[in-house]
């Protein structure tokens, strides 16, 4: 949980140096004890954990809602695995690049909160896995009156209708190119349209696991005046009201998804999830969940300071936020004193009082091109138990 970043026996004297308030660091455990230690413990204890930070947030925090709705996001990404017999054998092993060389995939897709930066849940797979078929784990984590968006690879007519048998709403991309309808209706220069849907006998299996007899649902399409990549930008809502949910009030909504991409960008490069620490299925399991726990931690502690800084900038060009990246890393040894040392009011003032100091203004519109090269794959820790 406090972010490896170096080798595993120099973060276990390290860890001992800030439990024992020692000066230095010193060999108290040896990394096989670790692995003895680390392989009784069920992975499960940080999905619980993380479960606990969510509930108390919703439960105790001013949470921030459109029209009284909270704003979810569903999207996946590959993540790449450590290279062993085991991890092959679970996960598969699939060819990249123009060499053609094998690497241990996975797939992960995350139910994102893009209002109030909370991951509401989290799920790994195998990389031959679909995003729908992930994205379908976090149906029981949805609540009637939320609102889901989603990108142009997510929309298939047995999702809308099992959103809407949940009552929940969604706006969400749409690719002409891949329905004839909606093509047509773009085709026409009409701005608006609502049209009906009917699902394939091949999803028939999918509605039945949620209950669902309908097979048919009627969806509004807006034909934005925007471009994303080179494309026109089309919508699909189930907002039929065009007095109370205008096509550019949908629009400016369907801009938050953008939410999710950036926690992915914190997940995958700020706590560096494919920095493992192991190459064990069991040590895949610990460490992403983990990573998980410590971002939705990291935005449960700094609420309030988020809270201040924007009260106290009033005034000023731009809005002001507190740098995450800084947040993170200086969250690295709190876990220490708030499980093991009991230290939990001390550490989380010196925890507050710094993360205050660094903060960032938002700057609106700023955008940056798509980075198109691979980035490198993270060094785990040397010798991971």
């Amino acid at each position: 949980m406090n972010l490896i970043t170096r080798s595993i026996q120099k973060e276990l004297n390290h860890f001992y140096k800030v439990v024992r308030s020692s000066d230095f660091d010193y060999r108290e455990l040896s990394k096989s004890a670790l692995t003895q230690a680390r392989a009784k413990l069920k992975h499960t204890a940080f999905i619980d954990l993380n479960k606990l930070v969510v509930d108390d947030f919703y439960d105790k925090q001013p949470w921030m809602t459109w029209k009284g709705r909270r704003v979810l996001g569903i999207d996946g990404s590959a993540v790449a695995l450590p290279d062993s017999p085991k991890l092959r054998e679970i996960y598969g092993v699939h060819e990249f690049g123009t060499g053609q060389r094998p690497k241990v995939m996975s797939r992960v897709s995350l139910l994102y909160d893009c209002l109030n930066g909370i991951i509401v849940d989290a799920q790994i797979g195998k990389y031959a896995e679909s995003e729908h078929s992930l994205g379908r784990k976090h149906f029981e984590h949805l609540k009637e009156g939320d609102v889901v968006l989603y990108d142009r690879y997510y929309p298939a007519i047995w999702l809308f209708l099992v959103l809407q048998s949940k009552g929940v709403d969604f706006v969400g991309r749409i690719d002409p190119k891949k329905w004839k309808t909606v093509d047509k209706l773009v085709q026409s220069g009409e701005m608006e349209g609502v049209l009906e849907f009917t699902v394939t006998k091949d999803y028939y299996p999918i509605l039945a696991q949620f209950g669902i007899k309908e097979r048919k649902i009627r969806c509004r399409i807006i034909v934005t005046d925007q471009v994303e990549n080179g494309e026109k930008l089309i919508l699909c809502t189930s907002f039929f009201d065009k007095t109370e949910f205008t096509s550019e009030l949908l629009t400016e909504l369907y801009r938050n998804r953008w939410g999710i991409e950036e926690c992915y960008k914190e997940v995958k490069c700020r706590l560096d999830l494919e920095n493992f620490t192991g190459k064990t299925p069991h040590a895949v399991l610990q460490d992403f969940y983990a990573k998980i726990f410590i971002s939705n931690l990291c935005t449960y502690l700094i609420l309030d300071r988020q809270m201040a800084v924007e009260r106290g900038k009033t005034g000023r060009k731009y809005k002001y936020k507190i740098n995450r990246s800084f947040a993170l890393s200086t969250l690295k040894d709190l876990p220490i004193h708030f499980f093991l040392k009991n230290n939990l009011v001390r550490a989380l003032k010196a925890f507050k009082s710094l993360i205050v100091q660094a903060i960032e203004p938002i700057r609106p519109g700023r955008r940056f091109e798509r980075r198109t090269t691979v980035r490198k794959a993270s060094k785990m820790p040397y010798k991971p138990v």
